[in-house]
């Protein structure tokens, strides 16, 4: 890969590198009803928030809430520091990953692949149901007011 010498900032970087790597992962259209739940679990959590499917589905909106909660705890003085320097996004390239890359003026671009936040997530909410499926609100693979313990102990393997 051939790179500009430099960048005016690190979110340029992010955005080269973003046009240079993203290969959105085919698939089907996002499931509808899992669009909704998350629509009103992400307007519970930001009142009066409005995202689209393809916000929701690329986790962009999980990425910046990332981003602002890593950001928004650095002090003063080393958020000064690391602001131009540092920008940190979301990529979709069909991958469970993420990347720290450098430009060769300093600047630093950390990608976050939807396929990493999608497997953790999915991860997490088993763990959090692992002995009570009654926890479960929602799952594509059977109605949540029927899934079993054994059944979503089966669905772990199935995330590796």
């Amino acid at each position: 890969m051939t790179t500009p010498q430099t960048f005016a900032t690190a979110d340029d970087f992010l955005a080269y590198l973003r046009v240079f790597y993203a290969a959105p992962a085919s698939g089907d259209n996002p499931d509808t009803e899992m669009v909704a739940r998350t629509q009103a679990d992400m307007q519970a959590l930001q009142p009066g928030a409005a995202y689209t499917p393809e916000q929701l589905n690329m986790m962009s909106v999980v990425g910046e809430q990332l981003k602002a909660e890593v950001y928004g705890s650095l002090s003063p003085e080393v958020a000064a520091r690391v602001h131009p320097c540092i920008a940190l996004g979301v990529l979709d390239t069909g991958e469970a990953n993420a990347a720290i890359y450098k430009s060769s003026d300093g600047k630093y671009a950390i990608l976050i692949n939807t396929g990493l936040m999608q497997l953790l997530n999915k991860f997490v909410k088993i763990i959090i149901a692992w002995d009570d499926p009654r926890l479960v609100t929602y799952c594509n693979l059977t109605p949540a007011e029927d899934l079993t313990v054994a059944q979503l102990r089966e669905y772990l393997p199935e995330l590796v």
